[in-house]
């Protein structure tokens, strides 16, 4: 039997000081975003465009997953909307506990095009008959051959209820709440969720700060400042009598594995957005200079 460790640590991210290692632009033309950053690599041949919408599982109003097949249609419609067809790129996107994030690459040239693909994530999605029906198909399989292949995610699941307390790491939860997955959930959760003031874009690569701000006024501007969906579990904290260290077994697990999971602190910030926004750049550029 091997064990799993899930524990908590303070750690302390910031932008500034001598520790930064990538110079980072916050652009000020960006229509309604929440925010916007360019991060020029002068040694690249390629541009990275992501839209995050700073919304994910854990918002799930039951939760069901509903996160998870919104960010296939979304992609898909984007897709669809800019290119005349769905699958048309393999764009990158992903569905986190908090976050969605959506990556359109190409080379320099193509900045115009990624942008207006990321734009169109934030648009109601359109699809061709019967090619949304199937997106639900498909995340019905990806989430029982991702619970089969990574007995991680429940074990994690396991440790966040008994740390919590709370819904949001419910143990058995993704495979009972797979026939509660329906277009019209994940209609609703776009609408709710894919709002502009709930969004950060970062815009990274070959190209000069100046130019991704004109470029990004131009095919943001439309989009003006919107109420921010309520997320409750941002104000969830730990329960201070319950175990703070959870050991799990499990004879799947193919080597001992630590997981660390940590709390990030900031200086007082005015909104709850914020601190997530801020939380979320900071842990995405730390984890993409490790790797």
């Amino acid at each position: 039997m091997r064990a799993v460790v899930l524990f908590f640590s303070l750690v302390f991210l910031v932008f500034t000081g001598t520790a930064q290692a990538q110079s980072i632009f916050p652009l000020s033309e960006k229509g309604g975003l929440h925010s916007a950053y360019v991060v020029p690599i002068g040694d690249s041949d390629r541009v990275d465009v992501q839209l995050i919408v700073l919304s994910g599982s854990y918002d799930d109003p039951e939760p069901s997953g509903t996160a998870h097949p919104t960010e296939h249609l979304a992609a898909y419609s984007a897709d669809t909307t800019i290119l005349r067809k769905p699958r048309e790129r393999d764009i990158t996107a992903s569905t986190y506990n908090v976050s969605t994030v959506y990556t359109n690459s190409g080379v320099p040239s193509e900045i115009e095009m990624l942008l207006r693909l990321s734009r169109a994530v934030l648009d109601t999605p359109s699809l061709p008959e019967g090619f949304a029906e199937s997106e639900i198909d498909i995340v019905q399989r990806e989430t029982l051959l991702r619970e089969r292949q990574s007995p991680l995610q429940w074990l994690k699941r396991i440790a966040l209820q008994n740390l919590y307390r709370t819904l949001r790491g419910r143990a058995d939860n993704t495979i009972a709440d797979l026939p509660k997955l329906s277009l019209e959930k994940a209609y609703q959760f776009h609408k709710e969720h894919y709002v502009p003031s709930n969004v950060t874009l970062i815009v990274s690569g070959k190209i000069e700060p100046h130019k991704a701000e004109e470029l990004v006024a131009g095919i943001f501007g439309d989009t003006e400042p919107s109420e921010v969906p309520q997320k409750p579990w941002l104000d969830h904290k730990p329960d201070p009598t319950l175990m703070s260290v959870e050991r799990l077994k499990s004879a799947r697990l193919e080597r001992d594995t630590v997981q660390l999971a940590k709390f990030v602190g900031f200086e007082d910030r005015s909104t709850s957005i914020d601190m997530q926004g801020a939380f979320f750049i900071a842990t995405s550029v730390l984890n993409e200079r490790i790797s």
